[in-house]
């Protein structure tokens, strides 16, 4: 199932989020999201885009928190042009990687077109989480870490 903020997926009787839930953090206008959607759907019980450019920041920033704390994995990608991260993003991301690095999943272009890009790169190596260079071997770990959450075995799409 795929939704995007501030909708969220339904919980069920017992109160929980669908096990496991990806969340895809960064980059409101950009386009990497959809694809990734589609890709992490098909391991996780549910994905949560957060592209939504309609919603003011502190909105965005509210729906995307509660949601990064029930998220069993957050996915960040910082490309570059319109999939590069927004600055009320790169501070939120700031806060996702002290809090929750071991739900991390994060990416960036090896040579990325944005300033702030080294800081990141900086801040994931100081708190150890591992990051990948393109959007494809993001994905790739993003889908194994869902698919061991589930407990699939390796080639099954189900």
């Amino acid at each position: 199932m795929i939704v995007r903020i501030p909708d969220s997926p339904p919980v069920n009787e017992k109160g929980h989020f669908p096990y496991p839930m990806v969340l895809l953090y960064g980059a409101v206008e950009g386009t990497w999201q959809n694809k990734a959607a589609k890709i992490l759907s098909k391991a996780a019980k549910a994905v949560v885009c957060t592209d939504v450019p309609k919603l003011h920041p502190v909105h965005h920033w509210a729906h995307a928190l509660q949601l990064m704390e029930a998220a069993d994995v957050v996915l960040c990608w910082n490309g570059n042009d319109k999939d590069t991260l927004y600055l009320n993003e790169w501070v939120f991301l700031s806060y996702l990687i002290g809090r929750w690095p071991t739900k991390l999943v994060c990416g960036m272009e090896r040579e990325p077109d944005h300033p702030m890009s080294n800081s990141l790169r900086y801040l994931l190596e100081n708190q150890r989480v591992h990051y990948q260079f393109t959007l494809e071997d993001t994905l790739s770990v993003a889908h194994e870490w869902c698919r061991e959450l589930r407990r699939i075995p390796h080639g099954k799409n189900y």
